[in-house]
């Protein structure tokens, strides 16, 4: 599914998680390393470079994701590797991972205990000294449409459509459909959270309407954004989220 937002977080490389506190995990509350997210393409892929995460007493080597599909439904769930390979990895750089080899095994960790089949992503050493790692999820529903891929409650109010081209260069053009007369403004996002442009449309009338985005106009870098339109009528305040790539 294109479009949906993944987030993943796990621990550092010593075993300590960013934002929590407490004896095992002393001065990490407020910090934000090793959390991220990204919006799937148009194949339904996203990608992350991180460090390889360490482990700590009662948990094996592992990654927390959460695919987002809509505001009323997700899939969250870990992922794992396997285990003679990560320990091996570890083994094989000491001065990262001074803790060595990991004590536990999937069987014996307290959440994968139950099963851990499909929570197994691969894990092979690549050409530059790192390694590629990967596992697809499936969400519930049909196809490529799982349940809460559109929001049902916004969908009675306007459809947004992918922008084009996309990949763009300079300008692109994104279409949209109003249900009901509404106000609407587009908001360009940074991938790191930040809005960098707003762009008041006013109030518009039901139908199908386009409007072209020039990122140099708006004084933005050439590159991917997400665009969030966001409708505002007198059934109340509706937004969707999509990604537009760049061609360069």
């Amino acid at each position: 599914m294109r479009n949906a937002r993944v987030n993943i977080w796990h621990c550092s490389k010593d075993g300590l998680y960013s934002g929590y506190g407490g004896n095992n995990n002393p001065g990490q509350e407020g910090l934000t390393y090793c959390r991220g997210y990204q919006m799937t393409d148009a194949n339904g892929e996203v990608s992350f470079i991180t460090v390889f995460p360490g482990w700590y007493p009662g948990r094996v080597c592992h990654i927390h994701f959460q695919v987002h599909v809509s505001t009323s439904y997700s899939a969250v769930s870990q992922l794992a590797f396997d285990h003679a390979t990560t320990n091996a990895l570890y083994l094989a750089n000491p001065s990262l991972y001074p803790k060595g080899a990991d004590p536990l095994s999937p069987q014996t960790d307290n959440i994968f205990a139950d099963g851990y089949v499909y929570q197994v992503a691969t894990l092979t050493p690549n050409a530059s000294g790192a390694y590629d790692s990967y596992l697809e999820v499936a969400v519930q529903g049909s196809g490529t449409v799982g349940i809460g891929n559109e929001e049902k409650e916004t969908a009675k109010q306007f459809i947004v459509e992918q922008n084009y081209p996309n990949p763009y260069i300079t300008k692109t053009s994104i279409p949209f459909t109003l249900m009901n007369q509404s106000d609407v403004t587009i908001g360009i996002w940074s991938f790191d959270g930040k809005n960098v442009a707003t762009i008041p449309l006013g109030d518009l009338s039901t139908g199908s309407h386009t409007t072209e985005i020039n990122v140099k106009e708006l004084g933005l870098a050439i590159g991917s954004y997400l665009y969030q339109v966001e409708v505002t009528n007198s059934n109340g305040i509706f937004k969707k989220v999509m990604m537009m790539s760049s061609g360069r």
